[in-house]
Protein backbone atom coordinates (compact mmCIF):
# COMPACT_ATOMS: atom_id res chain seq x y z
CA UNK A 1 0.00 0.00 0.00
CA UNK A 2 1.44 3.44 -1.03
CA UNK A 3 1.91 6.38 1.34
CA UNK A 4 0.29 9.51 0.17
CA UNK A 5 1.76 12.90 1.34
CA UNK A 6 -1.09 15.25 1.68
CA UNK A 7 1.07 18.20 2.97
CA UNK A 8 1.43 21.19 0.60
CA UNK A 9 4.79 21.54 -1.21
CA UNK A 10 7.23 24.28 -0.03
CA UNK A 11 7.81 26.90 -2.74
CA UNK A 12 11.24 26.93 -4.39
CA UNK A 13 11.83 30.56 -3.40
CA UNK A 14 11.38 29.73 0.25
CA UNK A 15 13.88 26.91 -0.09
CA UNK A 16 16.66 29.16 -1.45
CA UNK A 17 15.85 32.29 0.63
CA UNK A 18 17.72 31.28 3.75
CA UNK A 19 20.91 30.15 1.93
CA UNK A 20 20.81 33.25 -0.27
CA UNK A 21 20.37 35.48 2.79
CA UNK A 22 23.25 33.81 4.56
CA UNK A 23 25.45 34.09 1.47
CA UNK A 24 24.57 37.76 1.04
CA UNK A 25 25.34 38.55 4.70
CA UNK A 26 28.61 36.64 4.44
CA UNK A 27 29.54 38.59 1.30
CA UNK A 28 28.80 41.93 2.97
CA UNK A 29 30.82 40.94 6.00
CA UNK A 30 33.72 39.93 3.76
CA UNK A 31 33.52 43.19 1.81
CA UNK A 32 33.34 45.21 5.03
CA UNK A 33 36.35 43.37 6.41
CA UNK A 34 38.28 43.95 3.21
CA UNK A 35 37.44 47.68 3.19
CA UNK A 36 38.35 48.01 6.86
CA UNK A 37 41.68 46.26 6.28
CA UNK A 38 42.49 48.41 3.27
CA UNK A 39 41.53 51.57 5.17
CA UNK A 40 43.78 50.59 8.05
CA UNK A 41 46.67 49.81 5.68
CA UNK A 42 46.25 53.11 3.82
CA UNK A 43 46.17 55.08 7.09
CA UNK A 44 49.30 53.33 8.29
CA UNK A 45 51.05 54.05 5.01
CA UNK A 46 49.99 57.71 5.15
CA UNK A 47 51.22 57.97 8.72
CA UNK A 48 54.56 56.46 7.75
CA UNK A 49 54.89 58.85 4.82
CA UNK A 50 53.94 61.84 6.99
CA UNK A 51 56.63 60.85 9.48
CA UNK A 52 59.19 60.58 6.69
CA UNK A 53 58.15 64.00 5.35
CA UNK A 54 58.59 65.52 8.80
CA UNK A 55 62.05 63.94 9.04
CA UNK A 56 63.01 65.34 5.61
CA UNK A 57 61.77 68.81 6.58
CA UNK A 58 63.77 68.70 9.79
CA UNK A 59 66.90 67.67 7.86
CA UNK A 60 66.33 70.50 5.37
CA UNK A 61 66.00 73.02 8.20
CA UNK A 62 69.28 71.80 9.69
CA UNK A 63 71.01 72.14 6.30
CA UNK A 64 69.55 75.63 5.85
CA UNK A 65 70.86 76.69 9.24
CA UNK A 66 74.30 75.28 8.40
CA UNK A 67 74.39 77.09 5.08
CA UNK A 68 73.48 80.43 6.61
CA UNK A 69 76.55 82.68 6.65
CA UNK A 70 77.56 84.80 9.57
CA UNK A 71 78.37 88.50 9.28
CA UNK A 72 82.13 87.91 9.15
CA UNK A 73 81.83 85.45 6.27
CA UNK A 74 79.57 87.80 4.33
CA UNK A 75 81.98 90.70 4.86
CA UNK A 76 84.89 88.56 3.69
CA UNK A 77 83.05 87.50 0.55
CA UNK A 78 82.10 91.11 -0.23
CA UNK A 79 85.71 92.20 0.23
CA UNK A 80 86.92 89.33 -1.94
CA UNK A 81 84.47 90.38 -4.66
CA UNK A 82 85.75 93.96 -4.62
CA UNK A 83 89.35 92.74 -4.79
CA UNK A 84 88.44 90.57 -7.79
CA UNK A 85 86.90 93.59 -9.53
CA UNK A 86 90.04 95.64 -8.90
CA UNK A 87 92.22 92.83 -10.26
CA UNK A 88 90.12 92.65 -13.42
CA UNK A 89 90.20 96.44 -13.91
CA UNK A 90 93.85 97.05 -13.04
CA UNK A 91 96.21 98.49 -15.66
CA UNK A 92 99.96 98.66 -16.13
CA UNK A 93 100.70 102.39 -16.13
CA UNK A 94 104.46 102.15 -16.73
CA UNK A 95 104.17 102.07 -20.57
CA UNK A 96 101.84 105.09 -20.48
CA UNK A 97 104.14 107.22 -18.33
CA UNK A 98 107.08 106.18 -20.46
CA UNK A 99 105.12 107.30 -23.54
CA UNK A 100 104.22 110.77 -22.25
CA UNK A 101 107.73 111.43 -20.93
CA UNK A 102 109.84 110.05 -23.79
CA UNK A 103 107.97 112.02 -26.47
CA UNK A 104 108.16 115.29 -24.52
CA UNK A 105 110.23 117.98 -26.32
CA UNK A 106 113.44 119.14 -24.62
CA UNK A 107 112.06 122.65 -24.07
CA UNK A 108 108.78 121.37 -22.64
CA UNK A 109 107.99 120.03 -19.23
CA UNK A 110 105.22 118.02 -17.66
CA UNK A 111 103.43 119.96 -14.93
CA UNK A 112 100.74 117.56 -13.75
CA UNK A 113 99.17 114.22 -14.54
CA UNK A 114 96.09 112.95 -12.75
CA UNK A 115 93.28 110.45 -13.16
CA UNK A 116 89.97 112.15 -12.24
CA UNK A 117 87.91 109.92 -10.02
CA UNK A 118 84.51 111.24 -11.14
CA UNK A 119 85.27 110.57 -14.81
CA UNK A 120 86.44 107.02 -14.24
CA UNK A 121 83.70 105.36 -12.22
CA UNK A 122 84.24 102.01 -13.98
CA UNK A 123 83.17 98.77 -12.39
CA UNK A 124 82.26 95.31 -13.49
CA UNK A 125 81.99 94.60 -17.21
CA UNK A 126 82.24 98.29 -18.15
CA UNK A 127 85.84 98.44 -16.89
CA UNK A 128 86.85 96.13 -19.73
CA UNK A 129 85.29 98.21 -22.49
CA UNK A 130 85.66 101.87 -21.46
CA UNK A 131 88.80 103.95 -21.81
CA UNK A 132 90.36 105.62 -18.77
CA UNK A 133 90.59 109.41 -18.80
CA UNK A 134 93.87 111.04 -17.78
CA UNK A 135 94.26 114.81 -17.36
CA UNK A 136 97.68 116.06 -18.45
CA UNK A 137 99.10 119.57 -17.99
CA UNK A 138 102.15 120.34 -20.16
CA UNK A 139 104.16 123.52 -20.68
CA UNK A 140 105.65 124.16 -24.16
CA UNK A 141 108.07 126.81 -25.35
CA UNK A 142 106.36 126.92 -28.76
CA UNK A 143 102.80 126.22 -29.74
CA UNK A 144 103.88 124.01 -32.63
CA UNK A 145 105.57 121.64 -30.20
CA UNK A 146 102.20 120.84 -28.64
CA UNK A 147 100.77 119.76 -32.00
CA UNK A 148 103.74 117.46 -32.64
CA UNK A 149 103.43 116.05 -29.13
CA UNK A 150 99.72 115.31 -29.55
CA UNK A 151 100.34 113.58 -32.90
CA UNK A 152 103.01 111.37 -31.33
CA UNK A 153 100.62 110.37 -28.55
CA UNK A 154 97.79 109.61 -30.96
CA UNK A 155 100.02 107.27 -32.96
CA UNK A 156 100.56 105.07 -29.94
CA UNK A 157 98.53 101.86 -29.56
CA UNK A 158 97.99 102.73 -25.90
CA UNK A 159 96.01 105.89 -26.63
CA UNK A 160 92.37 105.96 -27.68
CA UNK A 161 92.12 109.73 -28.19
CA UNK A 162 93.74 113.03 -27.20
CA UNK A 163 91.80 116.27 -26.85
CA UNK A 164 92.82 119.80 -25.83
CA UNK A 165 90.95 121.13 -22.83
CA UNK A 166 92.58 124.59 -22.60
CA UNK A 167 95.52 126.65 -23.89
CA UNK A 168 96.98 129.45 -21.79
CA UNK A 169 99.78 131.74 -22.96
CA UNK A 170 101.86 133.05 -20.08
CA UNK A 171 105.36 134.20 -19.19
CA UNK A 172 107.95 132.49 -17.07
CA UNK A 173 111.17 133.91 -15.71
CA UNK A 174 114.21 131.67 -15.61
CA UNK A 175 117.47 132.62 -13.88
CA UNK A 176 120.95 131.39 -14.81
CA UNK A 177 122.82 129.34 -12.18
CA UNK A 178 124.28 131.40 -9.32
CA UNK A 179 128.07 131.93 -9.17
CA UNK A 180 129.86 131.20 -5.94
CA UNK A 181 131.62 134.09 -4.07
CA UNK A 182 135.06 132.61 -4.77
CA UNK A 183 134.37 132.40 -8.49
CA UNK A 184 132.96 135.92 -8.40
CA UNK A 185 136.15 137.28 -6.86
CA UNK A 186 138.28 135.61 -9.52
CA UNK A 187 136.11 136.84 -12.40
CA UNK A 188 136.03 140.40 -11.05
CA UNK A 189 139.78 140.36 -10.48
CA UNK A 190 140.47 139.17 -14.01
CA UNK A 191 138.19 141.79 -15.49
CA UNK A 192 140.09 144.52 -13.55
CA UNK A 193 143.49 143.05 -14.37
CA UNK A 194 144.16 142.40 -10.70
CA UNK A 195 144.70 138.76 -10.05
CA UNK A 196 145.05 139.37 -6.35
CA UNK A 197 141.92 141.49 -6.06
CA UNK A 198 139.83 140.51 -3.06
CA UNK A 199 136.13 141.25 -2.75
CA UNK A 200 135.04 139.40 0.37
CA UNK A 201 131.55 138.03 0.19
CA UNK A 202 130.93 139.29 -3.33
CA UNK A 203 129.21 137.19 -5.95
CA UNK A 204 127.97 137.68 -9.47
CA UNK A 205 124.19 137.94 -9.44
CA UNK A 206 122.47 135.49 -11.78
CA UNK A 207 120.80 137.11 -14.75
CA UNK A 208 117.07 136.36 -15.11
CA UNK A 209 115.33 136.04 -18.46
CA UNK A 210 111.59 136.01 -19.21
CA UNK A 211 110.14 133.68 -21.84
CA UNK A 212 106.67 133.16 -23.28
CA UNK A 213 105.35 129.66 -22.71
CA UNK A 214 102.13 127.83 -23.47
CA UNK A 215 100.39 125.79 -20.79
CA UNK A 216 98.14 123.24 -22.42
CA UNK A 217 95.68 120.99 -20.59
CA UNK A 218 95.11 117.68 -22.38
CA UNK A 219 92.52 114.98 -21.82
CA UNK A 220 93.94 111.61 -22.83
CA UNK A 221 91.80 108.50 -23.10
CA UNK A 222 93.98 105.48 -22.36
CA UNK A 223 92.89 102.12 -23.72
CA UNK A 224 92.20 99.33 -21.27
CA UNK A 225 93.88 95.92 -21.73
CA UNK A 226 90.62 94.60 -23.19
CA UNK A 227 90.53 97.38 -25.82
CA UNK A 228 94.15 96.81 -26.78
CA UNK A 229 93.27 93.27 -27.84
Amino acid sequence: MKNINLLPKIPYIQKIFVPALVSTISLFVLLAGTILFMNTAVRADLSDKSEKIEQINAALQKLTVRQQQDAMTMSYQALNGEVSKLKQARMDWIPFFDLISSNLPKTARLLQAEIPKDANEITGANSKSQAVNVNLSVEFAELGQSAEYILLLQRSALIHSVSINSVVKTQRTFGSPAISPQMGEELVGRSLGETDAKLPGSAVEPSAQTYEVYRIALVIQVKTPEQEK
